[in-house]
């Protein structure tokens, strides 16, 4: 279980050391395997992994320049990322960075119209609805 638990932070410093530049992590629905074991009765075991494998590899992790871990349960610093340095906590319903989060409706268009297909953009829009970040749809 230890290869598990520090195979993370092993990754981020082998391509430190390989492209001799800090890591950006970009740690997407970190909150599935905390789930499928809270679902299958491991939950507590899943939730030590987690904690060693995000606290080796955010906290004072000199091969990490940040990280971005998302999720749709709420992280908190009590719980999996206690180990961690300089935590932010930020949701859906905030603004400070809602328009990177997806397309907005102008940015659709123009690349619609620079890829001159903008005659499908209603079925574009059809397959995609989109989410709403802050006050931004997109």
């Amino acid at each position: 279980m230890i290869d598990v638990q520090t195979s993370l932070c092993i990754l981020i410093k082998m391509m430190h050391a390989h492209y001799d530049r800090k890591v950006i992590l970009l740690l997407d629905e970190y909150d599935v395997p905390v789930a499928k074991a809270s679902d299958k009765g491991y939950y507590a075991e899943m939730m030590e992994v987690m904690k060693t494998v995000m606290s080796t590899s955010l906290k004072d992790n000199p091969s990490l320049e940040f990280a971005v871990v998302t999720g749709c349960l709420k992280i908190a610093k009590e719980s999996i990322f206690t180990g961690t340095n300089n935590f932010v906590s930020d949701t859906i319903a905030a603004t400070g960075l809602d328009e990177y989060f997806g397309f907005t409706q102008d940015d659709i268009d123009k690349m619609l119209q620079d890829a001159d297909i903008d005659a499908y953009a209603a079925e574009v829009k059809e397959w995609y609805d989109g989410y709403h970040f802050g006050e931004t749809d997109v």
